[in-house]
């Protein structure tokens, strides 16, 4: 049997941990949809990311909404996300009757991508989406609705698909997230370093016109 890659092994050690940690924050479920929602929407714009997934992801945000159980924290952000929630809901209001229709699975596909850039940055151009991703993940880290490494793991893979790096910030997660995984020992440093490195980044979206 060949023994498994350590380098996998190893991501999928630090994906667990991320999973133990939103187990032991269950009043935190809705943000951890809205989170998880925004981000994956926005992946829409490339090739091989599911219109189902989404779907079962707003539908999970969607029912958290009223749950009297979920903190509030009652920030900017997450009033703009729980918007962003219900104007998906109430434009892919049909989202459940487009299987084996193409066009309405396209036309689907294009609202989940266009809505959170719409909602949240109040763009809609080319550039929109994986500038989504970043504000989005970078404020789930300065919110303590994500951690260092998953933050930057999601902010990375936009590195995959060749998105726009206007801010350096990409390129730079996909850099700390490789140094996260090969060297354990580096850890509690490499949090603060990718902790500092969103609050600047979240200073110069702020800064920006």
């Amino acid at each position: 049997m060949t023994a498994p890659n350590p380098v996998v092994a190893e991501i999928r050690r630090l994906q667990h941990a991320e999973q133990e940690w939103r187990a032991q924050h269950p009043e935190l479920r809705l943000r951890f949809a809205l989170l998880d929602l925004i981000t994956s929407c926005c992946f829409q714009s490339y090739p091989d990311h599911a219109v189902a997934d989404d779907v079962a992801l707003l539908d999970r945000a969607v029912d958290l909404l009223d749950d009297e159980d979920q903190a509030r924290l009652g920030t900017a952000v997450e009033e703009a996300a729980i918007a962003c929630v219900r104007r998906l809901d109430r434009d892919t209001a049909r989202r459940h009757d487009v299987q084996g229709d193409l066009d309405a699975q396209d036309a689907l596909r294009g609202t989940l991508v266009t809505v959170p850039p719409q909602v949240l940055l109040g763009r809609d151009d080319d550039e929109a989406a994986p500038d989504t991703v970043c504000w989005n993940e970078a404020h789930g880290l300065a919110e303590g609705i994500s951690r260092p490494y998953h933050c930057a793991s999601r902010i990375a893979a936009l590195a995959y698909f060749s998105a726009p790096d206007r801010l350096g910030l990409i390129d730079e997660m996909v850099a700390l997230r490789d140094r996260y995984e090969a060297r354990s020992g580096e850890r509690a440093e490499l949090d603060e370093v990718i902790r500092a490195r969103i609050a600047r980044y979240l200073e110069d979206v702020a800064a920006r016109p």
